[in-house]
């Protein structure tokens, strides 16, 4: 019992440096360049990788990203949930450390593939879509249609 109780101390601690770290980055980033037409909840339409082949997403409401003004980001990747800090200037973009949820999501997910891209985001462009350039291709998404 003592080691259970030992186990979830060291968790709780390791979780609790994340998070501080992941604010920390976030007191240090600056999105005051980005245009706010960024500060939105965007679905994720498609993945089109380098050698041209291109991935529709059946589901884009679990596949979401919302840039906030505070320089903080929640995404959803289906059955996970993830929030930490971004940088964003008027072309480049990058995601600081997130704490995220770690569910195992149902076989055929993007979970896995959209968090991956994530986390090699290096520039982005802004039309009728926001394109996220990573390592890797290019993620198209669309603002999310308002809730009524």
């Amino acid at each position: 019992m003592k080691n259970s109780l030992t186990k979830n101390a060291v968790l709780l601690a390791v979780m609790a440096l994340v998070v501080s770290g992941g604010l920390m980055i976030a007191g240090c980033s600056s999105s005051d360049d980005a245009p706010d037409s960024l500060f939105t909840i965007w679905q994720l339409q498609e993945f089109v990788l380098d050698d041209g082949t291109t991935t529709p997403v059946d589901d884009p409401v679990k596949y979401t990203v919302e840039f906030r003004t505070d320089n903080t980001a929640a995404i959803r990747a289906d059955c996970n949930n993830c929030n930490g800090p971004f940088s964003a200037d008027d072309e480049n973009l990058s995601f600081g450390l997130m704490a995220c949820t770690i569910a195992a999501c149902p076989p055929g997910s993007f979970d896995t593939q959209f968090q991956a891209a994530l986390d090699t985001v290096s520039t982005y462009e802004i039309g009728l879509a926001l394109l996220l350039n990573y390592q890797g291709g290019v993620m198209r998404l669309i603002p999310q249609p308002p809730s009524f």
